[in-house]
């Protein structure tokens, strides 16, 4: 399904990529990360998944959803995945 039919009605900020991205699953488990994924990262009492970004995408996930910046350095290493921003991630 195309990220622009997932996002129908939601607020959000593009921060890079493109809305016509296929998306397989949306998950926010890092470790179940795989080609096409959507990977939702949250803030949790223990970790913040935001840690985690450059490994998903290393594993093939195509769309990352934010809630905070990322450093830039890690969204210039990623320049093929759509990155979503949105006031809270859960």
């Amino acid at each position: 399904m195309k990220l622009e039919q997932l996002m129908e009605g939601v607020p959000f900020a593009l921060v890079q990529g493109s809305l016509e991205t296929e998306v397989t699953d949306i998950i926010y488990d890092s470790r179940k990360a795989a080609e096409g994924m959507a990977f939702v990262c949250i803030v949790g009492t223990q970790r913040d998944s935001h840690d985690y970004a450059a490994d998903v995408v290393e594993k093939g996930a195509s769309v990352l959803v934010i809630q905070h910046d990322l450093a830039p350095d890690v969204l210039e290493s990623m320049p093929n995945v759509t990155v979503l921003k949105f006031d809270n991630t859960r």
